[in-house]
């Protein structure tokens, strides 16, 4: 299989040329799981590029669904930070590991949540994902949730989970300034007392006095 061959079908897999991948495999079979230089397979290409009729098309060839890049990311991976629904469920469908963890130990559902995919978020969770699954920094999908810790906490999440350094959802909302999710975690019972390892509550770790008066307002009325 020559280089050209590698190039091309990966180009057009991301563009979502169908009929010019399938001229590509007729004249060379094996071009279907050539890697790039990232060790990214057309399908990988494909979930990047959004383009649903490749991924159909690709699956219907029996090529490998988990294929894993130089950074252990999966095609499902991709479609699930990118939030396409319907590759991702095509994926799944296909016998793709929905709790595979790239090398930064994250899940299809850490990036889901961590960029607001309510959608696929709501898909993986029915399909089982994991909960549970902690990351290299010991976080949780809720640690990379704002939006949508309701959703995960209605699915069982811990509300009080800490990561490596002690961090609990509640800290890491107060840290990065999301005042409402913060609220939302304190009305459904977070322990605003837990301290992390460096001895700081979730009000320690706020950057804004603004917010901190505001929700120290707010827990004790």
């Amino acid at each position: 299989m020559t280089k050209a061959y590698e190039g091309f079908i990966h180009k057009f897999a991301f563009e979502g040329n169908v009929q010019s991948i399938k001229t590509l495999v007729e004249a060379e079979q094996n071009c279907i799981n050539s890697k790039d230089e990232d060790k990214r397979t057309p399908l990988h290409s494909a979930c990047s590029g959004g383009k649903s009729n490749v991924v159909e098309y690709l699956i219907s060839m029996k090529v490998e669904v988990d294929a894993k890049d130089d950074a252990d990311w999966t095609p499902l991976l991709i479609a699930a930070s990118v939030g396409n629904l319907e590759i991702v469920e095509m994926l799944v469908k296909a016998g793709a590991d929905i709790n595979h963890q790239n090398e930064q130990g994250n899940t299809p559902l850490h990036y889901s949540c961590s960029k607001n995919r309510y959608e696929v978020v709501e898909y993986l969770l029915n399909s089982k994902a994991d909960l549970g699954a902690s990351n290299k920094l010991g976080q949780l999908p809720i640690h990379r949730a704002a939006s949508l810790v309701g959703l995960l906490l209605d699915k069982g999440s811990k509300l009080n989970a800490k990561d490596n350094v002690w961090n609990t959802p509640l800290h890491l909302a107060c840290e990065s300034g999301f005042g409402e999710t913060a609220k939302f975690l304190i009305e459904r019972g977070a322990d605003v007392e837990i301290q992390n390892k460096e001895k700081n509550t979730c009000f320690d770790v706020i950057g804004d006095n603004n917010l901190k008066k505001h929700l120290m307002l707010f827990v004790n009325g």
